[in-house]
């Protein structure tokens, strides 16, 4: 009993932890069964990068093995581990290969130690992600892109632009929408020589989406800035972020 408390307050006392809060999200949380099971938890390009996870148990034993990470860009990783987890405890930082990746799904198999009884007390899972910074992450989805700025924009109908700090020429440009669902019209691109150019396109973006790749006339240019008009039928209150990336 004792080797428990101590094991749930030192479990706790990290997760509530602010360094712990500002570097890990939570991912997902499972209540496991009584018998070996598969589970799967599906993440998703939209909830960012990450570059750790770890895996918190309460309420219950369990024997965790055969954990594989499905990364967006179709590769797995399996960090070849089998983790005894005992009530309250919490798994080691497992790194995952790369900078940062974005996660799909994570599955995994477990079997809960212990008897049943006739009260069930199911164990309780949670995962987490480590996280890189924000910039940093949008970044590295397009590695071979160059981030050209950004811009919070609201939930509702509203003009807005984005400065172009880069003095590089581009030859095409790509928007992403971190958070939020957004429609996009009225795109201007305007050139450093007092030139405009307006693709003829109205963009639709889920969360974590980008636009195709959108061409530039005549050789690669100087761009200022960019503006446009969007919409949201989004209920989510906040704002979401809008990045523009360009290739030369």
């Amino acid at each position: 009993m004792k080797q428990f408390l101590l094991s749930l307050l030192i479990s706790t006392a990290f997760l509530s932890s602010p360094s712990f809060a500002a570097e890990w999200t939570k991912i997902a949380s499972r209540n496991v069964d009584f018998k070996t099971d598969v589970d799967v938890i599906k993440v998703g390009k939209s909830q960012g990068l990450f570059k750790a996870i770890k895996i918190d148990v309460d309420r219950g034993g369990i024997e965790m093995y055969d954990i594989v990470v499905h990364f967006e860009n179709g590769e797995k990783f399996s960090p070849k581990t089998r983790v005894n987890f005992a009530k309250g405890s919490l798994s080691r930082t497992i790194d995952l290969p790369g900078d940062a990746r974005a996660i799909e799904k994570v599955r995994f198999v477990y079997k809960s130690k212990g008897k049943k009884r006739k009260k069930i007390v199911k164990a309780k899972m949670e995962f987490y992600g480590k996280k890189v910074k924000a910039k940093k992450a949008v970044e590295k989805l397009f590695p071979n892109w160059k981030h050209l700025g950004s811009r919070d924009v609201a939930f509702k109908v509203e003009k807005d632009s984005i400065n172009v700090l880069d003095d590089g020429k581009i030859r095409s440009f790509r928007i992403y929408v971190a958070e939020g669902n957004l429609e996009m019209y009225n795109i201007v691109v305007h050139f450093a020589n007092g030139k405009k150019f307006s693709p003829d396109t109205r963009l639709k973006f889920s969360q974590g989406s980008n636009s195709r790749d959108i061409d530039l006339p005549g050789d690669a240019r100087r761009v200022t800035k960019i503006t446009f008009l969007y919409s949201s039928s989004s209920k989510k209150k906040g704002k979401a972020k809008i990045h523009v990336f360009g290739k030369k």
